[in-house]
């Protein structure tokens, strides 16, 4: 086999493989589009059981905002992005840490567990990242 039977057998399959591949787009598709209307009824299923254990209160409101949100998407108030920066997780781990000792005054440094509360909330987060 020459260089040019070579490329010729290589286009042929290649061509093969993306004319299969296009004749087998609207089968593909349509199965997508039926398994996307049963997801799409779990998830609203989900949604309305989801809402109805809210207050309406906040269900009105985060409606009302989703709504004008969808209505210009520009806008600065955005539902789906969370208000405030929170606290790092250094932040709380002093906190705990903060606690900790406070709890030792009160109880005369005398340690109840071999493990602090917060040593045991920094080892949860560690067992958490690992997952």
């Amino acid at each position: 086999m020459g260089p040019g039977s070579r490329r010729d057998t290589l286009d042929d399959n290649f061509g093969d493989h993306n004319w299969v591949k296009i004749t087998k787009l609207a089968r593909t598709f349509k199965e997508k589009a039926v398994d996307a209307v049963g997801a799409r009824q779990e998830q609203v299923a989900a949604f309305l059981a989801f809402s109805r254990a809210l207050p309406l209160e906040i269900v009105g409101r985060w409606t009302g905002a989703v709504q004008a949100w969808e209505r210009d998407p520009c806008l600065d108030t955005s539902p789906f992005r969370q208000e405030g920066d929170g606290k790092t997780e250094a932040e709380i781990r002093r906190e705990l840490a903060e606690e900790d000792r406070r709890l030792l005054e009160e109880e005369d440094g005398v340690a109840l567990h071999n493990v602090s509360p917060s040593q045991l909330i920094g080892k949860a987060i560690e067992i958490e990242d690992q997952q």
